[in-house]
């Protein structure tokens, strides 16, 4: 009984100085932080380990009405609109403007609209 104490009383010192270190090494930083970035970061890591894909963690998902009759070329163009101003929403930088590849192939047509 006195070993399972002990390695108890061990296992417990050792995640309050772990939770010392987190909190005087991280703390500055998590203060700085936006109000509402803690929580987004807690709703990525929930959806990252129910799902275990990084990916789907980090995704913002919104639905975007394609009216009918628009062209193709249109439509990639108010996807592009719609990440843009979701980004600015949550003040995230803009890097680039690419076609990524989709399923192993970089579209038919080489990747020309």
């Amino acid at each position: 009984m006195k070993l399972i104490k002990g390695l108890l009383t061990i296992i417990g010192a050792l995640v309050v100085l772990g939770l010392v270190f987190v909190g005087v090494k991280y703390g500055s930083s998590i203060t700085k932080m936006d109000g509402k970035a803690l929580g987004l970061y807690m709703a990525m890591a929930d959806d990252v380990l129910t799902t275990g894909d990084p990916a789907k963690g980090m995704i913002l998902k919104r639905k975007m009405v394609i009216e009918e009759g628009t062209s193709k070329e249109e439509a990639i163009e108010n996807a592009f609109e719609v990440m843009d101003e979701v980004a600015e929403e949550y003040g995230l930088a803009k890097v680039d403007e690419k076609t990524m590849p989709r399923a192993g192939k970089f579209m038919a047509d080489g990747g020309k609209f």
